[in-house]
């Protein structure tokens, strides 16, 4: 009998995109099972000093729904390989987008070291959940800008 492939993936997946669900669904094609760990909102606030829009809950239902994802469950970070180690994962992976930091290439060695297979997916090209929440916070300030001249026009402060 063959031992199943299993994949673990993680991110945040806030903001749930294209991108987010082409990633998993190429890691899902590289074995058999896809588990994947969703980031909480804690360790978000504590790397990135930001917390996600939607909750680890709204997050983690929305992964689990899923038709690719075979199990998600919450991990404190992208570099919580206990995840990897819990579910017999023979292969982790992971975001091109991630794979310059130099954490990432110890993780990759360390992972190869014990046997799991380290693989880059490549993102998807010109989305991101960055680019998203900076154009919505682009439009609430040209809509606020636009607001303020229909009502005051152009006043000047004193000075």
């Amino acid at each position: 009998m063959e031992v199943p492939r299993i994949v673990f993936a993680s991110g945040c997946f806030d903001l749930f995109h294209l991108g987010h669900l082409q990633f998993l669904e190429q890691a899902a094609s590289l074995g058999d099972r896809l588990i994947v760990g969703v980031q909480t909102d804690e360790w978000m606030v504590e790397s990135k000093k930001e917390a996600p829009i939607y909750p680890l809950c709204h997050r983690l239902r929305i992964v689990a729904a899923l038709s690719c994802v075979d199990v998600a469950f919450p991990i404190h970070g992208p570099r919580d390989e206990v995840g990897v180690a819990l579910c017999g994962a023979t292969i982790r992976a992971v975001s091109t987008d991630h794979g310059y930091l130099p954490e990432h290439k110890i993780l990759q060695e360390k992972l190869e070291a014990v046997g799991v297979e380290y693989i880059e997916i490549p993102r998807t090209p010109g989305i991101s959940t960055t680019e998203i929440k900076e154009r919505c916070y682009e439009e609430v300030i040209d809509d606020n800008v636009a607001i303020l001249h229909a009502c005051f026009g152009d006043v000047q402060p004193e000075v």
